[in-house]
């Protein structure tokens, strides 16, 4: 936890959420021009830069089981495995560390629901003083993960989410950028989008 919080304190954070949405933003430029990027889970196949941003500098994800196939793909400073669960399999190291169980423990009966990875990250945060804080791609699922068919929500309370992550940046003065515009698709989208849920066979 030390060593997050060297590395992102009183630094400007950019935290992509993978609303499928994004995709009708041009926020790329922006997300890229913060000191800290941070990617969740399937988000670091960026499907186009021009909305997504290039960097990754952080990758939070929730299982390695999750996140296997692409896991050698990903170059960025800092890893974080955020799942309590099957911690004994995975090495912790200085480019590999675990998400605290005594906020996973919070977050839980905060929420009376596993918390997703983007309520983990806000919660890191908040013990990390980071400068500023910008949202990126976050509706709450809202819409689909911009790599799945289908929403999926799995068991997660989104609702409760979306409150806490705004009361958190109503109170740190922290941004969630515009993620409601409907994305119409394009050709050159959904042709990589339709590589990336072939590679992962997601129905």
């Amino acid at each position: 936890m030390m060593q997050l919080k060297k590395y992102i304190s009183g630094k400007s954070v950019a935290v992509i959420g993978n609303s499928n949405n994004l995709m009708s933003y041009s926020y790329g430029r922006e997300i890229d021009e913060h000191d800290i990027v941070i990617r969740m889970n399937r988000g670091i196949l960026i499907p186009d830069t021009h909305c997504f941003g290039a960097r990754t500098d952080i990758w939070c994800y929730s299982t390695y089981k999750l996140v296997k196939e692409i896991y050698p793909l990903c170059k960025c400073d800092i890893r974080v495995y955020m799942s309590p669960k099957e911690r004994k399999l995975f090495k912790k190291g200085p480019e590999n560390l675990f998400f605290p169980m005594t906020l996973w423990k919070s977050l839980n009966m905060q929420l009376s629901a596993r918390p997703s990875v983007g309520a983990m990250v806000s919660y890191l945060l908040l013990q990390c003083e980071p400068r500023t804080v910008t949202f990126y791609g976050f509706d709450f699922k809202a819409t689909k993960s911009f790599y799945e068919k289908k929403s999926n929500t799995g068991s997660h309370n989104f609702l409760k989410e979306k409150q806490l992550i705004q009361d958190i940046s109503l109170k740190k003065n922290w941004i969630i950028k515009e993620c409601s515009k409907e994305y119409k698709g394009n050709t050159k989208f959904n042709n990589y989008l339709l590589k990336i849920k072939n590679f992962f066979r997601i129905t």
